[in-house]
């Protein structure tokens, strides 16, 4: 169900969900929600412009999105694999903005199952 439900919209171009998500002029298609995407690790930029992990872990919605804003990919989609949770913190975002539920509770909803 999940899968189905689902896949279109995080295999989708993010610049959809995300207006004003910066384009990195590439021919190798819109970033996306993968290892590859070329995304940068949203955190680090965080952490770099001297803000502290619980402030940036508190409002990750409005910190990754402010943080992507500024950066572009920094390299082509699909081009190298690299691990980060930016991808996978927009794939969150993204879930919260269609489901209309908070994360916690989309996933508690969608995958808990009671052991009582």
């Amino acid at each position: 169900m999940f899968r189905k439900k689902w896949e279109t919209l995080l295999d989708d171009d993010i610049r959809n969900t995300f207006l004003s998500f910066p384009s990195s002029g590439d021919d190798h298609g819109p970033p996306s929600i993968t290892h590859t995407s070329g995304l940068r690790e949203f955190l680090n930029l965080l952490l770099m412009s001297g803000r502290q992990l619980g402030q940036v872990i508190t409002s990750v919605e409005k910190n990754l999105l402010r943080s992507l804003k500024i950066s572009l990919p920094s390299r082509i989609s699909g081009s190298e694999w690299n691990y980060n949770n930016t991808a996978f913190g927009l794939a969150a975002v993204i879930v919260e903005r269609t489901s209309g539920q908070g994360f916690h509770e989309f996933m508690a909803e969608t995958f808990s199952v009671r052991l009582a």
